[in-house]
């Protein structure tokens, strides 16, 4: 089976991820990481499948989606059950024709039993919104979470009403990943094992830092490991 990997920026130890429909933060590096990741395959003949919901969808901007690429497969129970592309309506077990085009579901867990029988989509990344993730955390074979925390700051005067003007304040947030969830049912793996299944794409694991905030990218599996083939 393919991997069936969420990815996402999240706020530790909350694990919050957005306010108001957008992200809290703008981090370059995070970035360039997400496009990378879900990008690169091991065989230059196949194609990453990436999952979002009709929210997620409709926030990035019109000019950058569908994700280039990538098949891009949105999620709403708006959607009609009809599986194919949207620009293409060939078979359901390739996307070579179409890589950058859009299919539109109504069925999350079908989207991806479908995605599973695609002879040419080597990976399947869920990409959000909140409701998406928490779904998925049963089917899910890895989480590629990059942890992001508050950068510290110098208090240059060493008094406490300085120190008050100084701290950073976390953003405010109002969507959260299931944290019970993600503590119970995954750990978090070493820099090796990261390395490895993210395909040596990036130079490192080190905490970087942009602005308000330093981050990690980490990768956690399921305790209880699920199978996939070679």
């Amino acid at each position: 089976m393919k991997p069936v990997v969420s990815i996402v920026a999240a706020l530790v130890p909350e694990y919050g991820i957005g306010y108001n429909g957008t992200l809290p933060w703008k981090l370059r590096k995070e970035m360039q990481y997400f496009k990378k990741i879900t990008t690169t395959t091991l065989d230059p003949s196949k194609k990453n499948a990436v999952i979002m919901g009709r929210k997620t969808w409709e926030s990035i901007p019109p000019k950058f989606r569908p994700l280039p690429e990538r098949l891009n497969v949105v999620i709403s129970s708006k959607y009609p059950d009809t599986w194919n592309l949207l620009e293409n309506t060939g078979s359901t077990t390739s996307c070579s024709s179409a890589a950058d085009t859009v299919i539109k579901y109504n069925n999350l867990q079908q989207s991806i039993a479908n995605l599973q029988k695609m002879n040419d989509v080597e990976r399947i990344y869920i990409i959000g919104g909140a409701q998406v993730y928490n779904a998925t955390f049963d089917l899910a074979t890895h989480l590629l979470i990059t942890e992001i925390q508050m950068a510290d700051k110098p208090n240059e005067h060493g008094d406490n009403e300085s120190l008050a003007i100084n701290q950073n304040i976390p953003p405010p947030m109002d969507t959260f990943l299931d944290a019970i969830s993600i503590q119970r049912k995954f750990v978090k793996k070493d820099t090796q094992t990261w390395n490895s299944f993210t395909l040596n794409t990036f130079n490192t694991q080190d905490t970087h830092t942009e602005g308000n905030y330093k981050f990690q990218f980490t990768l956690y599996e399921p305790k209880l490991k699920r199978s996939l083939e070679n």
